[in-house]
């Protein structure tokens, strides 16, 4: 019963997190378009380097404040989000939980790789799908995060759907200190 309510947790944070990355990528194109940023009262960000730390205000009864490292890659001509990832350690889970969010025009069975600069790709699912994009949550192991801490890029494959295999980088420049902050 423990564990099903655990992982009843785990999935209303990972839908939590789905549902406000629609407001992520529109508060990005605000900014594009010279309209002024909204934030949540009393969320405080950083961006450090290619990374948005995000906390929200500590809650009575919470042990610390809720932060979370977030970057989004747009396409070139700014007219579209490609990906968006958010990493964080929910409070009633061991370990980091990163969530994925990449275009509906993705191949669904062949899920996503996650190649840290030259290792082996590791395989993540997707879960579901919504207007805003498809969600592939990964829960790196601590080895995992120690490479994203050292390396210098997160290639996300992907195929499309007629089968062509894209590669999309996320940088890691700045992950090392905005992981830092996240505890």
């Amino acid at each position: 019963m423990r564990a099903v309510r655990s992982l009843l947790a785990t999935l209303a944070i990972i839908v939590a997190w789905a549902a406000v990355a629609p407001a992520d990528a529109q508060e990005t194109r605000s900014r594009r378009h010279g309209q002024k940023k909204t934030e949540a009262p009393g969320v405080a960000t950083e961006r450090i380097d290619d990374w948005m730390l995000r906390c929200e205000p500590q809650a009575a009864g919470q042990a610390a404040r809720q932060c979370e490292m977030v970057q989004l890659l747009s396409a070139k001509d700014g007219k579209r989000d490609l990906l968006l990832m958010r990493l964080a350690y929910p409070p009633a889970e061991k370990g980091a939980l990163a969530l994925i969010v990449v275009p509906l025009d993705v191949l669904l069975p062949a899920g996503l790789g996650l190649r840290i600069d030259q290792r082996e790709p590791v395989a993540v699912a997707i879960r579901h799908c919504e207007p805003s994009g498809c969600v592939a949550p990964w829960r790196p192991s601590s080895e995992e995060v120690a490479a994203l801490a050292a390396g210098k890029e997160l290639l996300v494959l992907l195929r499309n759907r007629e089968g062509k295999q894209l590669g999309l980088p996320v940088s890691l420049k700045g992950f090392a200190a905005a992981h830092a902050k996240l505890h």
